[in-house]
């Protein structure tokens, strides 16, 4: 082009050789930034989700080491459960034993009793036991010497069962007691 056509000089060659190196320039580090960003969100990614597999990891460990205590803590109270059952049965064998002994016994005395092998007896003072009955009895030797006097049937099976009942009550007691001693043993202490 001629100068004077009222065109703009052309520009030289150094000029544009800076603009596309300028463009280069700017879509190099339009790409280098792109690629640390890229690079940054895969580490950060990468580093989210080797942490969430940490934590994952840890839980999982955790879970294993709570679930082996709990079993270890289920076996220890399975068996003290046995254990504890074992001495109750126990127990409940024995009162029922001494329960079968005491029966068999009250029936030996009831039939002593019946079969007149066996006699109660209490004593009573002379004096008081035939005051006004007979004085010459009473103021012989010996009047206050305890003299044996007889119990009627009804009322010597009346005091043998009174006492197989009390036997039976001290039994039931020594049972319940043993019992109520056992049971901190699995349930813990009181309080």
């Amino acid at each position: 082009m001629a100068p004077g056509c009222g065109l703009p000089p052309r520009p030289a060659a150094s000029t544009r050789h800076c603009r596309s190196n300028r463009r280069v320039q700017l879509a190099g580090v339009g790409v280098a930034v792109g690629v640390v960003l890229a690079l940054l969100s895969g580490a950060w990614f990468h580093g989210r989700d080797t942490g969430r597999e940490q934590i994952r990891a840890d839980w999982a460990r955790a879970t294993l080491a709570a679930q082996a205590r709990y079993q270890a803590l289920e076996r220890k109270h399975r068996a003290l459960e046995a254990a504890h059952r074992q001495t109750v049965e126990d127990n409940d064998r024995a009162y029922r034993e001494a329960l079968r002994q005491q029966e068999a016994q009250l029936d030996a005395v009831l039939a002593d009793l019946r079969g007149d092998n066996l006699r109660l007896r209490h004593r009573l003072r002379g004096c008081a036991a035939t005051a006004g009955a007979d004085s010459d009895r009473a103021a012989g030797p010996g009047a206050d010497a305890a003299a044996p006097t007889g119990f009627s049937r009804a009322d010597e099976e009346f005091l043998v069962r009174l006492a197989a009942d009390a036997d039976k009550v001290a039994a039931r007691l020594a049972h319940l007691q043993a019992y109520v001693r056992e049971l901190p043993a699995v349930c813990g202490p009181p309080g």
